[in-house]
């Protein structure tokens, strides 16, 4: 899914599975409520997360998080954070 149509088939399955999924919640007291959720909605859950992590990765939220990661972890280690992707030198490091 690298296009502006294949984003789009993606969002109209995903819009299609958690429709099915909100259907199959709203049911779900008239029948055993935990066996019969789980055991219908367990395929749909699954496809709904696969389609969202490929949502993600074309648009730019996994890259961003492994960004963000990267940055939160420099800071708590007490380092500059990168900046555009480079780690600037450190001034009270330099010789002087």
């Amino acid at each position: 899914m690298t296009t502006d149509a294949g984003l789009r088939a993606s969002q109209q399955a995903l819009a299609m599975l958690e429709k099915m999924l909100f259907d199959l919640y709203r049911e779900k007291d008239k029948y055993h409520p935990t066996q019969y959720f789980a055991m219908f909605a367990m395929p749909l859950v699954e496809d709904i997360r696969k389609i969202r992590r490929e949502i993600d990765d074309q648009i730019g939220v996994t890259d961003f998080d492994l960004c963000t990661a990267a940055f939160d972890a420099a800071r708590a280690a007490g380092t500059s954070p990168p900046a555009n992707g480079v780690h600037a030198p450190d001034p009270a490091a330099q010789p002087a």
